[in-house]
């Protein structure tokens, strides 16, 4: 079918505003509107923009006939389907109201917003197909064609046959027995192509079409293919077949299962090696999850890794973890078991915890753990044993106004640190105010005993204090108070008192600027026997200026005096610009005020140079070394359907270059600061600031 068939289509289906008929068999999900309703015999031919809706399905054509007593619509003209962010075009269109199951002939369709990772595809998704059936949330398409070029057959760039695709949303769309067409001409075949469509998961969509190429000091140039395949919907995966230059060849296998909503279960397994080279890695993984009718979970993982550099030791690592937990009404337990072993050392734990409501008011919660194993290089401790195990009644009186607990806790072993409580009565407020002001105020007192050190004592506890309270005048003031006291004593006339205050203020200084200033404080005196009433003494006032006009450019300074320590904090400074539609420069410092110096300097920039290349930078200097720390550079070129990306990657001497389907894009390879790197030196204000 043509595309310009629909838009004519689109343009014909005006409804009409017709009072709608409910069905006598389901008035709650289903009614429908049509210009002209007759009946013949059991089955009642609907006529003139017909309209039929059966929960979130929707049905439109000029005339249907429909089989009351079997529940089934026919469509003998062209007819449309809608399900959520899914439709699809026929000739003839068959919907069973009973199955809710429909199928499609000669049809056309798109979908839009597939999810691949945490990415989602560029544009539509255009389909053909000699037959669809759509049942429940499953689509299996026939004989199908799909693009996401918007060009009119036959001047599209690209388009992917195959014998049969099934969509299953949210899940994954797996195509079976694919040719892949660049300008009318066929470039490649596969068996089985799928792609993931759940965010966030291993099995994101990585390019199974093109392979990744890529260079780097340690293996010198790298080719990456990863086909995928499946049998049936609920077992799929890729096996990775990777060529180094400097190394030997590395071959893998991912595998998924799909238990549907009860769990899932994977297995990774990669092999490289060769006694050539004095290389050897080898990797072993997988994990299970599945929840029984009766909420019992279980979950258990397997991990093993070998891994040796030419010249070194084989260093191995072998993990499992097993977990069985189940959640009722009023009862939760859960029973932990895991293994470590390394080349020179192993260890074992089991946790076993049990939580019981008993009565409306009363807790029961019951921890016991156990941790054997042996620490290398350390004979007095090449075999360690430890047990805890901890005991804790709750009994809890709740109210609108007033809570009143009482805490009964008892902790035995040889853990590291350890808290009795024999026992602990706690009131708090949860809705003090005074004048409107929320304030929080608890109290309690019981008999602590904490380990290690043998800390034996009564403790009387109060706490009065303001959360964040905003004072707020106006739209262009922002003045936030907050800060608390709070009082412990214990016997022998020991006491422990505690003062907060924090404050903070954003001023508008016009349209495009603002001013900020905030203090705080906390001041610790008298003595404490236990670890766990300690706290930090801290006294620093903070401040800085914000510019910005809208969307296009931005600055920031901030900075702080400690004058507990009688010192500055670094000066932050930060700049960000647009420059075109979508592109950016930015660039940020650290100054430090005492030495009268800059720690360093990062630049970004992300511009669309021309319609189809975008360049993107991001570099750090080191002004204490003076030396360029880190570089990445990438460059994207679009082509309408398809693009290309090259990066590289100063610190690991590296560069990638992919090639992807737009309908299908691959995760980039990242630039600029890895999250777990730390770059920039840590400042005050993002420590305030996370």
């Amino acid at each position: 079918m043509k595309i310009w068939r629909y838009s004519i289509l689109a343009v014909l289906i005006i409804f009409a505003i017709i009072q709608p008929v409910r069905a006598d068999n389901d008035p709650e999900r289903l009614f429908f509107t049509a210009e002209k309703v007759e009946k013949q015999g059991d089955l009642m031919l609907l006529r003139g923009n017909v309209v039929i809706q059966d929960g979130d399905t929707r049905l439109e054509g000029q005339s249907f006939i429909w089989d009351k007593a079997r529940g089934i619509f026919k469509a003998p003209g062209t007819a449309m389907i809608t399900r959520q962010n899914g439709m699809l075009v026929g000739d003839d269109l068959i919907y069973n109201q009973n199955t809710r199951t429909a199928e499609v002939y000669n049809v056309y369709g798109h979908a839009q917003n597939l999810s691949a990772g945490e990415m989602k595809t560029e544009g539509e998704l255009f389909f053909w197909g000699e037959k669809a059936v759509w049942k429940g949330d499953k689509l299996f398409i026939y004989k199908v064609k799909t693009t996401t070029c918007d060009l009119l057959t036959p001047d599209q760039h690209y388009f992917m046959s195959a014998d049969e695709v099934e969509v299953i949303p949210r899940n994954k769309m797996i195509s079976r027995k694919v040719k892949l067409y660049f300008n009318g001409r066929r470039l490649l075949s596969k068996g089985t192509m799928v792609l993931s469509l759940k965010p966030k998961t291993s099995m994101q969509a990585q390019q199974s079409i093109f392979p990744r190429i890529a260079n780097s000091r340690t293996d010198g140039m790298q080719v990456k293919f990863s086909p995928t395949y499946a049998f049936g919907d609920s077992s799929y995966g890729k096996v990775k077949l990777d060529y180094y230059a400097k190394s030997p060849f590395g071959k893998g296998l991912e595998h998924y299962f799909d238990f549907g909503d009860r769990g899932n279960a994977n297995l990774y397994y990669y092999d490289q090696g060769a006694k050539w080279s004095g290389l050897s890695r080898n990797e072993l993984s997988g994990s299970a999850s599945y929840i029984f009718p009766n909420q019992l979970a279980n979950f258990a993982s397997y991990q093993s890794a070998r891994y040796a550099e030419p010249g070194s030791d084989l260093q191995q690592t072998r993990s499992f973890t097993y977990n069985l937990n189940q959640s009722l009404k009023n009862h939760y337990y859960s029973l932990s078991y895991s293994t470590y072993d390394t080349t020179d050392a192993k260890s074992s734990s089991a946790i076993l915890f049990d939580r019981l409501k008993l009565g409306k008011y009363l807790l029961n919660r019951l921890q016991v753990s156990t941790t054997t194993g042996n620490v290398p290089g350390n004979p007095g401790l090449s075999d360690i044993t430890s047990y805890t195990i901890n005991i804790k009644e709750s009994l809890l009186f709740r109210t609108k106004f007033l809570e009143l607990q009482g805490d009964w806790e008892s902790a035995k072993g040889d853990e590291y640190f350890r808290l009795n409580r024999t026992p602990e009565f706690i009131v708090r407020f949860p809705r003090l105010s005074v004048a409107r002001v929320p304030f929080l105020a608890v109290a309690s007192y019981g008999r602590y005993k904490e380990e290690p050190g043998g800390a034996d004592a009564n403790r009387a506890f109060y706490r009065l204090a303001l959360p964040d309270f905003d004072l707020t005048s106006g739209t262009r003031t922002r003045l936030t108070v907050g800060g608390g006291i709070r009082n412990i004593s214990y016997d022998q006339g020991r006491q422990l008192n505690v003062g907060t205050a924090d404050g903070s203020c954003w001023q508008a200084l016009s349209d495009r600027s603002w001013a900020y200033l905030g203090y705080h404080y906390q001041d610790v005196n008298g003595v404490t026997p236990f670890l766990s009433d300690s706290y930090d003494s801290y006294n620093f006032l903070s401040g800085g200026f914000r510019f910005n006009n809208k969307n296009h450019w931005s600055m920031n300074v901030f900075g702080a005096y400690d004058f507990g320590n009688k010192k500055y904090q670094d000066l932050f400074a930060s700049m960000k610009a647009s420059v075109g539609k979508d592109g950016y420069i930015s660039a940020g410092t650290d100054y430090d005020l005492d030495n009268n110096k800059f720690s360093g300097f990062d630049g970004q920039f992300d511009l669309q140079v021309s319609k189809a290349l975008r360049v993107q930078y991001w570099g750090y200097y080191d002004q204490v070394n003076k030396q360029l720390l880190y570089q990445d550079y990438s460059i994207y070129h679009d082509n309408h359907c398809w693009a290309a990306r090259l990066t590289y990657r100063m610190s690991q001497q590296q560069f990638w270059l992919q090639v992807m389907l737009k309908a299908f894009p691959s995760d980039a390879t990242p630039i600029g600061a890895l999250q777990d790197t730390v770059v920039m030196p840590q400042n005050w204000w993002e420590r305030l600031h996370p």
